[in-house]
């Protein structure tokens, strides 16, 4: 469990995937020794916040069973956000990169490639979808709440968790992975074919465990605030 006091060397080095979440949040390699508490101090963070996202984020089983009174809102949606721009700056781009690099090494009429990336594009545009109605309503749905509602006590229990809300897109992105995998037909250029899978592949890893933090912590929070107003 990452605590305060936890080095973020080491949580890097046990979880590289985690990165990412912190060069979102300000934080970048040449991390010393600084701590957890250390690092959200320099960045004006609340410390309590950068220890749920990280455990979060790293831990599948994890789940913030109480809210806290100085969490910030701002924070959470401000990060989300961050994360959404990574999603459709580079991540999405890098894969439109890839497949377009690949589909030009083979030949349309022995592979079946057109119809893969015909169902990438069709995720793609579902997934910018779920973007575009969290950044432009539900988000600011969630602050608007925030501002409505009475103050959080302290430790107040959070609702159940609704991880239910992004399965079917993780789902298809998984989906898309075993069509490359399982059904490429066709001779083509397999560092690309690479190329392509591992790109899909961070993705979904990235999209999965921020999930997490949409659905175990954002909605909840929501859940109890309307019921606060």
């Amino acid at each position: 469990m990452i605590n305060r006091d936890t080095p973020l060397a080491d949580v890097v080095l046990a979880e590289p995937s985690v990165l990412p979440v912190l060069n979102r949040l300000g934080i970048s390699l040449g991390l010393g020794d600084t701590t957890v508490e250390q690092a959200a101090s320099a960045l004006t963070l609340d410390p309590q916040f950068l220890v749920t996202i990280l455990n979060t984020y790293t831990d599948v089983d994890y789940f913030p069973e109480r809210a806290f009174s100085a969490f910030s809102l701002e924070q959470m949606v401000g990060y989300l956000n961050k994360t959404y721009v990574y999603y459709t700056r580079f991540l999405l781009p890098n894969i439109d990169r890839h497949f377009s690099l690949l589909m030009a090494t083979v030949d349309a009429e022995q592979s079946n490639l057109n119809v893969i990336k015909a169902f990438y594009e069709q995720v793609k545009e579902e997934l910018l979808h779920r973007i575009a109605a969290d950044v432009n309503e539900w988000f600011p749905s969630v602050l608007k709440h925030a501002k409505q509602a009475s103050p959080l006590e302290p430790e107040t229990p959070l609702p159940a968790a609704d991880d239910n809300d992004s399965e079917s897109l993780e789902n298809k992105i998984d989906d898309l992975k075993s069509m490359l995998v399982i059904h490429l037909k066709g001779d083509h250029d397999s560092n690309l074919a690479y190329a392509v899978l591992v790109a899909i592949n961070n993705l979904q890893r990235d999209f999965r465990k921020n999930n997490r933090l949409r659905n175990r912590i954002l909605r909840p929070i929501d859940k109890l605030l309307k019921t606060l107003q």
